[in-house]
């Protein structure tokens, strides 16, 4: 459990940090890119800190959820990032139905050159990590494109249907893209001498966001691309 959380609060300052520093520098490509991120920075912090506040609860057990600890006004704090920059449904269908396909695709294309970047850089840490980022990134790039040409002949809502398990799918690609950069800097640092307790905190949350985040994307781009109807067809009177 301090595991996950590691990985979800440092994947997602890392995130923040590499989205201002393209927010800071300017430039057309910068701009792209941080127009691509910001639903997945407005979301994925929240629903997955969310997440890491209920497992920092339940590490304390019955005593997390009294008001002796900061953790259970944590908990309620942190619920209210995923309503008050608009809800996560609002950012899925922002990241799907504009960012990812305006200008024909050129923000993902700048994304994707940008983790591939990372992924070259980082080919002596894991080659098993990159390969899976890279199958995952793959897989995110084919579903767009098939989900794209729904839109693009008039079927929004078959294209929008799952728009919420496309933008977690996209944000597991981006978390790990920065877990992959890290675990470079953390090899790296390691074979200077640096603190090894630190570093290799840093390589133990990439191998566990690649081995058991990474590889949930093939499944969440066959659902975004399969078509499932069950929350569509519901009528009032089923429930």
């Amino acid at each position: 459990m301090l595991l996950r959380q590691k990985a979800i609060v440092e994947g997602s300052l890392s995130l923040i940090v590499a989205v201002s520093k393209h927010a800071d520098s300017g430039g057309e490509r910068s701009g792209l890119l941080v127009d691509l991120l910001t639903p997945v920075v407005k979301t994925f912090p929240a629903e997955r800190g969310f997440e890491a506040n209920a497992l920092a609860v339940q590490v304390h057990g019955g005593y997390g959820y009294s008001q002796d600890y900061l953790v259970e006004a944590w908990l309620r704090d942190q619920k209210l990032n995923s309503l008050h920059e608009g809800t996560t449904g609002i950012q899925s269908l922002d990241l799907l139905g504009r960012k990812v396909m305006q200008g024909g695709g050129a923000g993902l294309k700048v994304f994707a050159e940008e983790v591939k970047a990372t992924i070259d850089r980082a080919s002596g840490v894991e080659q098993a990590w990159c390969t899976a980022l890279q199958d995952a990134l793959d897989d995110v790039i084919a579903a767009t494109m098939e989900l794209g040409a729904l839109g693009a002949g008039g079927n929004v809502e078959m294209m929008l249907r799952h728009s919420a398990d496309y933008l977690e799918m996209f944000s597991i690609v981006v978390i790990g893209w920065q877990w992959l950069e890290q675990a470079r800097v953390a090899k790296d640092a390691l074979q200077r001498g640096s603190d090894a307790g630190f570093y290799q905190g840093k390589l133990a949350a990439a191998q566990y966001w690649t081995n058991t985040e990474v590889t949930r994307v093939r499944a969440l781009a066959a659902l975004c691309r399969s078509g499932d109807d069950s929350y569509a067809r519901m009528q009032p009177s089923w429930f």
